[in-house]
């Protein structure tokens, strides 16, 4: 089939496709699925005649995890690229589909992500573009256009706000790193627009996400995705549905420290 357990060591740098590694389910109950995605999966079919073995939702149907008599039935409540990692949710039945889909509409859901910048260099530019809230956080203000013909989006800084552009912004801190030179941060939003995070960092604070080479990133890395990971969601405590727990979390992969870790092989 192509797909493979979680890695554990580098995948390879040839020409050949990268591996395509099995999702991992987070949680599951009668009313909702909780996976966290590896790179290369879309969350949903790009045809709706053809389909797609990178298909995340098709996967997940074959593998009969999704609800009803049948268990075939499954909503995505929210999309995450395909080069990125982490967390995603599906509906196992209309009610919770509905409930949870209002809570995203009313930026009632907490969304946070890991990302690993290219340097410490892109880190300061981070910090000169954002504005300091606290002791740790800073928040980072853009305005968003995408043309229809183009599949980037564009992000400028508010001061080129104009007409018909819709004002994006989150807040993140730094959390370490991973090695001597790649800055981690913690990116937090209860937003939600197609590559929001990666064009705000690249294009805004002018600090790309290591492989991102759509928002600034000069190189790929090995398995070409970007390292932006879903690494939790959390939501509120007035959602009305029978849900063990309202907070997930999925752990970076563990391939970043491969890559990034004092014995990196990218140098």
């Amino acid at each position: 089939t192509g797909i493979k357990p979680a890695p554990t060591r580098c995948c390879s740098t040839s020409s050949h496709p990268p591996t395509l590694f099995q999702p991992t389910i987070v949680y599951t109950s009668n009313h909702l699925l909780v996976v966290n995605k590896p790179a290369g999966w879309h969350s949903i079919p790009l045809d709706e005649y053809k389909e797609s073995p990178k298909c995340l939702l098709s996967w997940l149907k074959r593998q009969s995890l999704g609800g009803g008599s049948t268990k075939q039935f499954l909503l995505p409540l929210h999309r995450l690229d395909q080069p990125c990692t982490g967390l995603l949710l599906f509906g196992k039945t209309t009610k919770a589909a509905s409930r949870i889909t209002k809570l995203w509409k009313k930026h009632q859901i907490m969304k946070e992500y890991t990302c690993l910048l290219l340097s410490d260099k892109h880190l300061s530019a981070l910090k000169r573009s954002s504005l300091r809230i606290d002791n740790e956080w800073y928040e980072i203000e853009g305005c968003m256009k995408q043309f229809r013909k183009q599949k980037s989006i564009h992000m400028l800084p508010m001061a080129f706000k104009g007409k018909d552009m819709r004002v994006c912004k989150a807040k993140w801190k730094e959390t370490g790193s991973i090695g001597t030179k790649n800055p981690l941060i913690v990116v937090q939003t209860r937003e939600g627009a197609r590559h929001m995070i990666r064009s705000l960092l690249g294009s805004v604070g002018r600090a790309p996400i290591c492989g991102d080479l759509r928002y600034g990133a000069s190189l790929p890395l090995p398995d070409q995705s970007v390292a932006l990971h879903a690494s939790k969601v959390v939501l509120p405590e007035s959602l009305v549905l029978p849900l063990a727990q309202n907070e997930f979390e999925a752990p970076i992969p563990i391939i970043w420290k491969t890559w990034f870790g004092p014995q990196s092989n990218l140098d």
